[in-house]
């Protein structure tokens, strides 16, 4: 079996300014104002209703991804299918961390890169529940690095908000990769 190239472990602190720094004097922020606010409207949103599907999302939320694919193709579900709030259920799934129930919302059909109604995407989602492994998967399957929230948020910037070291060094690490191989075209 093969094993996975380990990704390099990065120390940064940051300041209360958002400036970052590799010394040990400042006051590390884990979590600013703006992300407590992100986690919040996600936390908020999963309780908001869908027009259809309430099976589908209870076997997402109950985290029984054997039952996704069946209830999709009996219910005649469309997987992308916002709730009332503007946000897709792989959304939720992927802020809950459920690898599982969003690699099977995949398998049927659901858009990697499908934006909500502030134009988040599933890894946004992902990065913000600080799920390494979802993140993984999700650009895997080809999520987009760069896409921008409303308020010009990528996925890497909601890390760096979090402070979250190991998502900081999957993303950088992701994004020269991406960058070496567009410079190659």
């Amino acid at each position: 079996m093969a094993t996975r190239p380990q990704t390099p472990k990065i120390k940064i602190e940051f300041w209360e300014d958002g400036a970052s720094s590799s010394k040990g004097d400042g006051k590390k922020i884990a979590e600013k104002l703006c992300v407590n606010k992100l986690k919040l409207r996600y936390k908020s949103e999963r309780h908001r209703s869908y027009s259809t599907g309430s099976a589908l999302r209870e076997a997402v939320m109950s985290n029984r991804p054997d039952e996704i694919a069946r209830i999709v193709k009996e219910e005649g579900i469309k997987v992308n299918e916002m709730n009332r709030s503007g946000v897709p259920l792989i959304h939720e799934a992927a802020f809950e961390g459920k690898l599982n129930c969003v690699r099977a919302l995949l398998d049927c059909g659901a858009k990697v890169n499908t934006i909500d109604s502030e134009d988040w995407t599933a890894l946004h989602a992902a990065v913000l529940g600080g799920h390494v492994e979802l993140v993984r998967l999700l650009i895997h399957k080809g999520a987009d690095l760069y896409a921008e929230t409303v308020e010009k948020y990528i996925p890497f910037h909601i890390a760096i908000e979090k402070g979250d070291e190991d998502m900081i060094a999957i993303l950088v690490e992701k994004m020269a990769q991406l960058s070496a191989f567009k410079g190659k075209e």
